[in-house]
């Protein structure tokens, strides 16, 4: 009890000490509690200064986006409409440009194969008029008048008119050939013209001119609206009619949207930065010095937040103490109550048993007590090793899992019986729906299948055997045929072409390449009239191969239209020649223009009349085997 009381004196003690310092540690929690406000209001400043810079940044990037979307839209719109009104395609240009060919080939043809007449005036004072004139006999064009003493050359296309006024007067006809030509040439002029006037031009190079202002802004147009469905892919912002609602100078919704969000953002942000400005406060202007604010005040914060929070646990840690000692007090005063009340006690009743029992028969009872409890400790120490020794937990779990596996074997033979049940009543239904028969029906339509599959099997083998055969047989007589084909075909060529005449031909006897001058040309990029040329001269090649001492006759259908004089002349050589000095090899040229075919040398011309082309169906020749080697049909 004294060691109580002094233990209660010292716990006053240190409870007048803890007094202060608690006052002292809530008076700095306050002010830490004071400067992280401030810090949090800074944070809070600092962070809407960062947004407004980046709100400013992205702001400036989607203006600048809009700008060059607006930019693309205007100058798509100028491209769109510098497409002329009535374009000119590739494919238009080249087929009137085809158009325009034909026409002046046939007007060349015409005036090649009209005559010429040469007009000299004699008289001194006579006056000659010469003019061409249609059918009917008016004239057509200008007149020219020859002065006295005066020669002219006139090619009559089409029938020409000498007139010596007072005097005489002389026409020249062309003749039905000439008239032919004159009519293909004004179908070749009215197809030209039609088309012209399909494309609203007034001759092929104004058409010319419409289709390269066609391509240059088509190209311009599509490069631009490509360049434009880029960006805004780019930006996510396709939809449908997009494209052109930029072209019609709007801007697509999102970013209309947000130009608008970021403007009335920056413009509510405004009013705060000026207020700071006034009140003397630092206002970043770019997102780098904003984001160095916000890092500076965050950092302030933190400060502030850690000397907050070192007060607070200083506060708390004072508080405990303070606590725990008022528990200790507390606790120490009711203890020494209660051994005041105990010592009381226990005073009066030493008094009485004093006055019962005397102090030595209460000595011997002690003893005897203690001998007693000494025995009594033995005996269990005694019951507590033979426990140990027995293992009766041991043998209890035992006892206990034996239990719990009978338990599971009972459960898995019911499960095994009720199976066995299930079992046996499915093989007697089984049993009497003849699943036997069904099996042994199964059994043989497999064995049956197997059989017809195996003998598929042999013919499939069989066919795919003689396929291969077939094809490797035929592989070998097209590459036995390769050489001599290619060494006739450049036998030929050469007397057209020159000696270095050479040509690339597949194991398909497909030409593939021609070589000229130490220069190789896929057949595919050669022009018609080569191609033309090299077909026919590839027929003649195959009639010797096929008969090598008679061949076989060769029809060809109005060919080398395209083809130059030069050309023309050795092809018509190569024809003459083909047929060899006995006649061997017929070859038939069906043509409507017997004149391409004059340098054929021996040839033998075969005029149908209309109706006799008519009854045969078409443009066709009778002819005889033993007649001229080449035979001309028109």
């Amino acid at each position: 009890m004294q060691e109580d009381e002094k233990d209660l004196a010292g716990l006053q003690a240190r409870a007048g000490l803890l007094v202060p310092a608690l006052s002292e540690a809530e008076h700095l929690r306050g002010a830490a509690e004071q400067a992280a406000g401030v810090a949090e209001e800074a944070l809070l400043a600092s962070r809407a200064d960062l947004e407004h810079c980046h709100d400013q940044a992205r702001l400036g990037e989607r203006q600048a986006l809009a700008d060059r979307l607006l930019r693309l839209g205007s100058a798509l719109a100028r491209a769109r409409r510098e497409v002329p009104r009535t374009p000119v395609s590739t494919d238009e240009l080249r087929a009137l440009e085809g158009h325009e060919q034909r026409l002046a080939v046939l007007t060349a043809r015409h005036e090649q194969a009209s005559a010429s007449v040469v007009v000299e005036s004699l008289g001194a004072d006579i006056d000659v008029e010469v003019g061409l004139v249609d059918g009917t006999g008016e004239g057509e064009g200008d007149r020219q008048q020859l002065g006295p003493a005066t020669t002219s050359t006139f090619r009559v296309t089409r029938d020409l008119e000498v007139t010596v006024p007072g005097a005489v007067r002389v026409r020249v006809g062309t003749g039905p050939d000439a008239q032919r030509r004159q009519a293909d040439i004004g179908a070749a002029r009215l197809a030209l013209l039609s088309a012209l006037d399909r494309l609203g031009c007034a001759d092929v190079d104004e058409a010319r001119e419409v289709a390269t202002r066609t391509r240059e802004s088509g190209t311009a147009a599509r490069s631009l609206a490509r360049e434009l469905q880029d960006l805004l892919a780019a930006q996510e912002m396709v939809g449908g009619g997009t494209v052109d609602l930029v072209v019609g100078g709007g801007l697509p919704a999102p970013l209309q949207h947000e130009l608008d969000t970021l403007g009335a953002r920056l413009q509510e942000d405004a009013s705060r930065r000026a207020t700071q400005q006034q009140d003397g406060l630092s206002v970043p202007e770019d997102v780098e010095a904003a984001r160095e604010a916000e890092r500076a005040a965050a950092e302030g914060l933190r400060t502030c937040r850690r000397r907050l929070d070192a007060a607070t646990t200083t506060v708390d840690r004072c508080r405990r103490q303070a606590d725990d000692i008022g528990a200790a007090v507390d606790r120490l005063a009711y203890r020494l109550e209660g051994d005041r009340s105990r010592l009381a006690e226990l005073e009066a009743s030493v008094g009485a048993a004093r006055a019962d029992i005397q102090d030595d028969a209460l000595v011997a009872t002690a003893d005897q007590a203690r001998v007693d409890e000494t025995a009594t400790a033995g005996e269990l120490e005694r019951a507590t090793a033979a426990e140990a020794a027995a293992d009766v937990g041991g043998v209890a779990a035992r006892a206990t899992e034996a239990e719990r596996q009978v338990t599971l074997l009972h459960r898995e033979a019911e499960r095994a019986r009720e199976v066995l049940h299930t079992l046996t009543g499915q093989v007697e239904l089984a049993a009497s729906e003849g699943r036997q028969e069904l099996y042994e029906l199964a059994e043989a339509a497999l064995d049956e299948a197997e059989r017809r599959l195996a003998g598929l099997d042999r013919r499939a083998r069989a066919v795919r055997h003689l396929r291969g055969t077939l094809h490797a047989h035929r592989d070998a007589a097209h590459r036995a045929y390769v050489r001599p084909f290619t060494e006739a075909l450049e036998r030929l060529g050469r007397r057209v072409y020159g000696t270095t005449f050479a040509v690339t031909v597949d194991e398909e006897l497909s030409l593939r390449a021609r070589s000229l001058h130490g220069s190789t040309v896929p057949f595919e990029e050669l022009s018609g009239g080569a191609k033309e040329q090299l077909g026919i001269l590839a027929r003649l090649a195959v009639s010797r191969l096929v008969e090598p001492s008679q061949g076989v006759p060769v029809v060809i259908d109005d060919a080398l239209g395209y083809s130059d004089p030069e050309r023309l002349q050795r092809m018509g050589e190569v024809l003459g020649a083909a047929a060899g000095p006995d006649d061997q090899l017929q070859v038939i040229l069906l043509t409507c223009t017997p004149g391409r075919y004059d340098a054929v040398p021996g040839a033998r011309t075969v005029r149908l009349e209309p109706e006799e082309a008519a009854s045969g169906g078409g443009r066709t020749a009778r002819t005889e085997r033993h007649g001229a080697p080449v035979e001309r049909s028109a």
